[in-house]
């Protein structure tokens, strides 16, 4: 009982939602819990794709590889927070429409390291087929795994299919980092947000 009250109050920090206000309101609980799960799938993506993404460039810098996924990871954690405490004082269409341009430029981010590495082989053929060497240095690396990337998928063979998966990653975390705000957004109007006005125009009396 005692964990699961921890992992609440985790979640209802994440999305900034206050755990003793939430007590008299329960019954959005739910909603504010599947709120906070989405921004732990944020926080889980972003750290698979950190980990792929500097893998890739330097294979032999796994320990340094963790490190440094983790720091920007917890870095993320504290930028959750802040958006949802900005959201939940100023949030309107315009907010929205605007996280959701700026979630839909960091899912195409984040899903190009993990396509890159799904699809390693076929880019690597490709790239061989073009320069004739197996080995790149860093800055090579950088630009032509995604040009391999690009050539995957207008072949001929399986071009089409590599696509698919690609545009379906992408897609699956767009999803993961759009729906909360949407979720938040929609929960404005909760009776959590009328209680917490009335709280605290009481509390600015005293």
């Amino acid at each position: 009982m005692k964990k699961e009250n921890s992992i609440k109050l985790f979640i209802y920090k994440l999305s900034n939602y206050d755990d003793f206000l939430m007590d008299y309101c329960k019954v959005i609980s739910n909603e504010v819990i599947s709120i906070g799960v989405y921004f732990i799938l944020q926080l889980l993506i972003l750290f698979i794709s950190l980990f792929i993404g500097i893998g890739l460039l330097s294979q032999n810098f796994i320990i340094g590889n963790v490190f440094l996924s983790l720091i920007f990871t917890y870095l993320y954690y504290h930028l959750i927070q802040f958006t949802c405490s900005f959201h939940n004082e100023y949030y309107s269409k315009k907010y929205l429409v605007t996280q959701s341009i700026i979630s839909l430029f960091f899912s195409l981010f984040l899903s190009i390291p993990i396509c890159l590495s799904l699809f390693k082989s076929e880019i690597n053929f490709q790239i061989l087929l073009i320069t004739g060497k197996l080995k790149y240095s860093f800055v090579e690396m950088v630009y032509m795994m995604p040009y391999g990337l690009y050539l995957s998928f207008i072949n001929k063979n399986n071009g089409f299919v590599i696509l698919l998966f690609c545009i379906a990653i992408y897609l699956f975390i767009s999803f993961i980092f759009l729906t909360p705000y949407l979720l938040m957004y929609l929960n404005k109007k909760s009776i959590y947000f009328k209680f917490k006005k009335t709280y605290e125009q009481q509390y600015s009396k005293k």
